[in-house]
């Protein structure tokens, strides 16, 4: 899956991927995957928070006393999981110029689908990088390679 605002990732065909963005300036994104009623949110949208444990503490949104239970990365931005009541969290803030990013993956901690689904997705986000040009300067210099001639 591509999104519009410049990452990608990897998910199982049996579920499928809807953009369910809020129309709100806040955010970048928010895709749900879906199966069988089930489903697994991922959500991109700036946040006034600095770090992670911020977040935690003051958003009305984070799970209240979630355990930790591991550290990751999304594409080179640290991230911690959570996990509580049968809920598996990957968060991440991110200072992007002026604006810190929340990056939210939440969905089941069911030991089967949905935590493979979570691990597949954490370990494929790629943010799209910018790609170099195409032409580049050939190199000035007058020098001339000859093939030498072996004679027997």
């Amino acid at each position: 899956y591509e999104d519009e605002s410049g990452f990608s990732f990897k998910h199982f065909e049996s579920a499928s991927v809807s953009d369910t963005t809020p129309d709100e300036e806040t955010y970048y994104t928010q895709l749900s995957l879906e199966k069988d009623g089930q489903k697994m949110t991922i959500t991109m949208q700036d946040t006034k928070h600095k770090t992670i444990d911020a977040w935690l503490e003051k958003d009305e949104n984070a799970p209240a006393e979630p355990s930790l239970v591991g550290a990751v990365s999304l594409d080179g931005v640290s991230a911690r999981q959570y996990t509580q009541n049968g809920k598996l969290w990957t968060v991440a803030i991110d200072t992007v110029g002026q604006a810190k990013v929340l990056y939210l993956v939440e969905g089941q901690k069911d030991g089967d689908f949905w935590e493979k689904l979570h691990d597949l997705f954490v370990s494929t986000f790629a943010f799209e990088k910018e790609e170099e040009e195409e032409t580049k300067a050939a190199p000035v210099d007058n020098t001339i390679y000859e093939s030498e001639e072996i004679i027997e």
